[in-house]
């Protein structure tokens, strides 16, 4: 008996703990396991150099909070996402969130840049840090906006997922030029176990000018890259 209570509180506590730093493997769907570990830079670039396109490491900064926590505002995250980490982020759902979703918010261009984001499974979402009893505005599965706007929430469906999965999480930065171009790309992983979700940060590249100028790059170039 005192065995069995022991095993619910730790799967309690599990769940009242969100986006928190982790490693070790939590039964991964194997079509991507997310503890694997993520493609060098040099791999990255050496895919697009064969393409004729000039890339570099990544400027996007990544920021998302703990759910249990209250959020202090988009400047002030709790975790400063980094290339290859995993965070673990819990449920949602749980009655100890106190965030109905999963945040990210992204910087590191002038706020007058585009990000496009987009997702396969849940919704995107809008929700006002300062407001945490305001309603989730729905995006749909695909969004643009830019880093002066805020956070956005990442929702799973209201049904959990019946087995183990993975499904990935785009971001396309575009230039805030009259012309827009795209300037560097991101893919961040969420994958889905019995503890819950967790994510990571599995990919980044940045589209430096050449020359001074813009490269034409069009998302049909983002392919590969998009790919796990």
């Amino acid at each position: 008996m005192l065995s069995a209570l022991a095993f619910v509180l730790v799967i309690a506590m599990a769940s009242a703990i969100a986006c928190t730093k982790s490693n070790g493997k939590n039964g991964i769907d194997p079509s991507y396991n997310i503890d694997a570990p993520i493609p060098s830079q040099e791999i990255i670039e050496s895919g697009f150099e064969k393409k004729g396109i000039v890339s570099a490491e990544t400027k996007l900064k990544i920021g998302t909070y703990a759910l249990d926590e209250k959020p202090r505002g988009i400047d002030k995250p709790d975790i400063n996402m980094k290339l290859g980490e995993k965070i673990v982020c819990g449920d949602p759902h749980a009655p100890t969130s106190l965030i109905p979703g999963i945040p990210l918010f992204f910087r590191g261009y002038l706020t007058t840049y585009e990000f496009k984001l987009s997702v396969d499974y849940g919704t995107l979402n809008r929700w006002d840090v300062g407001a945490p009893d305001s309603i989730l505005q729905s995006l749909g599965k695909e969004y643009f906006t830019r880093s002066k706007n805020g956070m956005i929430l990442w929702a799973p469906e209201d049904e959990p997922p019946a087995e183990p999965m993975t499904t990935p999480f785009r971001v396309i930065v575009y230039s805030d030029e009259s012309y827009k171009q795209i300037v560097g790309a991101a893919l961040i992983m969420l994958s889905y176990d019995e503890g819950g979700w967790s994510m990571k940060w599995v990919k980044g590249v940045e589209f430096p000018k050449v020359d001074g100028a813009f490269q034409k790059i069009y998302e049909t170039d983002l392919m590969d890259f998009f790919k796990p």
